[in-house]
């Protein structure tokens, strides 16, 4: 995905909008998707090459997570969602996620227990099932990262006009 001007414009004065926010978080999340299902793919398949591309795969996920949970951390969550699993013998249980809708993306971030946010009302949505995306579908990851390091060292600032629910700088 190109940067667009706006975006371009925006970066040049300083400012990280809710939009651009939302568009790195998407990034970085959706890559992360891939190499899950890579590892996953990886994991069925090992036995086709001497090389462990499982780890691998596994290290850019946590990384890839790890820069959207750094960009996450800029926002609140709106409430705690329930999923419900099923393991590989029928048994069920029960994940915990936080939740946050930023318009034209949400996001959801695991949890261990739903008490440590007590202010959040819960929700339970039942599945969650995620997909990745094509790269060429999303914003550069040099475009995200200068987001986030932007906004980490203080030479971005992010500004949205619906500030009930998003802290201005950390």
């Amino acid at each position: 995905m190109k940067v667009s001007k706006e975006y371009q414009k925006s970066l040049k004065n300083g400012v990280v909008t809710k939009e651009m926010l939302s568009e790195a978080i998407y990034a970085y999340n959706k890559r992360a998707k891939n190499m899950r299902d890579k590892a996953r793919e990886y994991r069925r398949t090992r036995f086709y090459t001497n090389y462990d591309y499982y780890g691998d795969y596994c290290d850019k996920r946590d990384d890839y997570y790890k820069r959207k949970e750094e960009l996450l951390s800029y926002l609140k969550p709106q409430c705690v969602h329930i999923v419900e699993r099923e393991t590989w013998d029928g048994d069920c249980f029960d994940e915990y996620f936080i939740f946050y809708d930023l318009g034209k993306h949400s996001f959801h971030t695991p949890i261990g227990n739903p008490k440590d946010y007590p202010d959040l009302p819960i929700e339970d949505i039942g599945d969650l099932e995620t997909y990745g995306e094509d790269i060429e579908d999303l914003m550069s990851v040099q475009t995200a990262d200068k987001i986030r390091n932007g906004l980490a060292d203080g030479s971005l600032t992010l500004v949205l006009e619906e500030t009930n629910n998003i802290e201005k700088t950390k």
